[in-house]
């Protein structure tokens, strides 16, 4: 293939210009931060000229080619009040820069074609802390969307897992806490086990990003960023408490961050939530109740060139699968299909009852770093993570002296250990990069009936992703290379047997971002990707009592393939700002769940039935966010995102992608008080369309109806002496609007939730010296 060839080409063909040399040689660098830490995506630009950059995800940057002489910085990011420095360049500059939050402007989400941290010069977006307070109580899947492009496909009101593009589950990788997550993702119905509140920040990878973050990252990449550690002798917390009216939930949480010694840093942090059987509008759904215990610490040591840091966390669910999902007989399926509601309509009750899920999900990292003279900084990362997940029926055995125990039907037990070596090298004229090797060991163990093998799975992998910066242009190029090696154990025809698999392929990147000007910029990413199939497409066979599905895998399926292309435009001014992309993404060998035509019946009851297949497909969308300053501080902002998804062997449409989203929010920014400040007023109403891009014949039932949801957000800081505490209000689904969701597994038997009001209390404490 000639993709990682021309790469190799023009890594070599940029570093040869870099040794050309320049007339104008001094250097700016330093970082960005606020009172919370570093920021991500702010814009550094020398006033006057096109020079122009953007901060990565610890928030530096670095502006080369500069001549002496007086030169002004302008440094302004959104949200916060653009401060400017002057210099009388006569050598290379080093600045720390701290930005002030500017009350005024909206604490949105922030969607801008820039690079943060390491992730490819593409789009993405940032939910910054404003962004998440309002999403408190939400899990992960369902705060992501509010971000254009971004879905969630669940099962029932309990599990819900992100959705990039149309791409979801394996093909998504998150990061949490800088550790690559892995749990049991043999399903919908299997979501990923991380607590929202632990993070400060999140950034969202639209697109193809292998280079960086391996194999799989076909969709894109969350990182789920706690909080820096602020190494300083004061010491801080939050506290918060959440009420949520549907389900009747409860959430507490909080965090305490001090220093014991000079030069160390320690953090605690953990949540308690508990919710009862959640109310569409006109009933209960019955045994949707969840209940979270998690908790995480980290310790971190700096001393000049050296820092280390340790963090551990531990996830603990229980959550209740709908009820009515599961049918006793082929004709009550038909029968909850034509009815449209579950025959079980039972009170509410905070008791979790078969069927259920229990999971415990643990975190260990290590990660160091040390910067060297003349070579960069070296960073050494070790992970280790343990997910253990008990599945239990809704009927126990058969034999009363099995059931006595109540042991689960199905239990998983997967260790995975993570290795990572990064050297981000200095740089070389105006390019700077970084090299890096992983790998991955993982093991698998089982109980009870037979749903996926016994498995060992091993994977390595090596990368380097170089950056070309100039006055108007970034150019990113990366290349990888991985190889997968995994052998199972499972019994067949009476054997013991151990089918073994091998696969390996290459990824690589090529991106551009040119500044027109000060208020324009363009971007435009060539990526290729590959993912090898997981264990529950080769193996599962068996039904899935947490999505109430019969699924079946095919051991014969080989990688995927994928050519991403990206393209977008980016304007900002101080009335109006628009940031509109376009993406076309070709994957061969295309691996997704089929519907298949007649339910299956088990010794359980009646399940729709589904098998994995392989196609080739493409998928083509778009992203659009605009915000307009009507009067005063009045914003309306804009979002569309939809996505179109084919076989191209067939030219038809695929199940299960998203139906076309708009919403509009009308945001009044009110006047600071003496004891009202960083008061908001929001208003959203989301319009989600009927899933007609689809044969409705491949399915059991049509897709849902359209629906519009309409949403109310309060937030304000209220002074009580000297003690700031935040309060606020919101409330879902406003009108208690009756609907279902195409990409709810559960559509096929109860509507999504009702109107849900929220009241929300932080109280911060403590004060940093930093």
């Amino acid at each position: 293939m000639k993709f990682p060839y021309t790469c190799i080409f023009i890594i070599c063909l940029l570093c040869a210009f870099s040794a050309t040399a320049q007339v104008c040689s001094l250097t700016i660098s330093g970082k960005v931060m606020d009172d919370n830490g570093s920021l991500p995506g702010a814009t550094i630009a020398i006033k006057g000229t096109t020079q122009v950059t953007a901060t990565d995800a610890d928030g530096n940057f670095r502006l080369v080619g500069i001549c002496q002489g007086s030169v002004t910085l302008q440094i302004s990011y959104i949200g916060f009040q653009t401060k400017e420095y002057r210099l009388n360049l006569r050598r290379d500059e080093q600045l720390s820069i701290q930005l002030q939050a500017d009350a005024k402007q909206l604490g949105e989400v922030v969607l801008r074609v820039s690079r943060v941290g390491n992730t490819p010069v593409q789009s993405i977006s940032v939910l910054e802390m404003q962004d998440l307070e309002k999403t408190r109580g939400q899990s992960l899947g369902e705060a992501l969307k509010i971000i254009p492009g971004l879905n969630s496909i669940q099962t029932g009101p309990t599990i819900s897992k992100p959705v990039i593009h149309g791409l979801h589950s394996n093909r998504i990788v998150i990061y949490n806490a800088g550790v690559r997550q892995e749990g049991q993702q043999w399903g919908s119905e299997h979501a990923p086990e991380i607590d929202p509140f632990i993070a400060n920040r999140i950034i969202v990878v639209k697109g193809a990003a292998s280079v960086m973050y391996g194999a799989d990252a076909l969709g894109g990449v969350i990182l789920v960023e706690p909080e820096h550690l602020h190494y300083g002798d004061g010491t801080t917390g939050n506290l918060y408490m959440l009420g949520l009216t549907n389900g009747r939930q409860g959430i507490v949480s909080g965090n305490l961050e001090g220093s014991p010694f000079k030069n160390f840093r320690m953090r605690f942090q953990g949540t308690l939530r508990e919710a009862g059987n959640a109310r569409t509008p006109n009933y209960f759904l019955a045994n949707t109740g969840i209940k979270e215990a998690n908790a995480a610490l980290i310790m971190g040591y700096q001393k000049e060139r050296f820092k280390t840091e340790f963090y551990g966390s531990v996830f603990t669910s229980k959550i209740g699968i709908f009820q009515g999902s599961h049918i006793g007989n082929l004709t009550e399926l038909r029968q909850v299909f034509e009815r449209g509601e579950p025959f079980l309509q039972p009170g509410f009750t905070y008791a979790i009852e078969r069927p259920n899920q229990d999971v415990t999900h643990f975190i260990l990292k290590s990660e160091s770093h040390y910067v060297f003279d003349g070579l960069g900084k070296l960073c050494l990362q070790y992970a280790w993570q343990q997910n253990k997940r008990s599945e239990f029926d809704l009927h126990k055995p058969f034999n009363d002296s099995l059931a006595a125990l109540n042991k689960p039907q199905l239990a998983f037990d997967l260790t995975t250990q993570t290795l990572d070596i990064l050297l981000e090298h200095n740089p070389i004229g105006r390019i700077n990069g970084k090299i890096g090797v992983n790998g991955i060991f993982q093991q698998n163990f089982y109980d009870g009936r037979f749903l996926i093998p016994f498995f060992d799975s091993y994977a390595a992998g090596a990368y380097i992703i170089e950056r070309l910066n100039t006055q108007k242009w970034d150019f990113e190029v990366g290349l990888r290379a991985d190889y997968k090696y995994m052998v199972t154990t499972l019994r067949e025809n009476n054997q013991i047997i151990n089918p073994d698999f091998n696969f390996s392929s290459v990824s690589g990147t090529l991106g551009a971002t040119h500044r027109l000007n000060e208020k324009t910029s363009l971007q435009a990413t060539v990526a290729r990707a590959w993912r090898a199939p997981s264990i529950n497409e080769l193996f599962t066979d068996g039904v899935h009592h947490g999505s109430a599905s019969y699924e079946k895998g095919d051991r014969n399926l080989k990688e995927e393939q994928a050519f991403n292309f990206t393209t977008g435009i980016n304007y900002q001014s101080e009335r109006f700002s628009v940031d509109a992309g376009m993406y076309l993404n070709f994957i061969d060998d295309y691996i997704y769940l089929k519907p298949l035509p007649d339910p299956v019946l088990s010794l359980r009851g009646a399940f729709p039935a589904f098998e994995y297949t392989q196609v080739d497909a493409r998928f083509f969308g778009g992203d659009f966010t605009s915000k307009i300053k009507l009067i005063g501080n009045l914003d309306l902002i804009s979002k569309f995102s939809f996505v179109r998804a084919k076989n191209t062997e067939t030219n038809i449409f695929l199940e299960l992608i998203p139906a076309d989203k708009l919403s509009n929010t009308l945001s009044l920014e009110l006047r600071d008080t003496k004891t009202f400040t960083n008061t908001s007023l929001e208003f959203t109403g989301t319009w989600v369309g009927k899933q007609n891009l689809v044969n409705e014949a491949s399915d059991f039932v049509p897709p849902p109806a359209a629906y519009a949801l309409f949403n109310v957000d309060i937030n304000s800081t209220v002074q009580l002496g000297k003690q700031s505490v935040l309060f606020g209000f919101s409330v879902q689904n406003l009108f208690n609007t009756r609907y279902r969701d195409y990409l709810n597994r559960f559509r096929y038997f109860a509507d999504d939730t009702g109107i849900n009001a929220a009241f929300k209390l932080q109280i911060p404490f403590g004060k940093s010296n930093n």
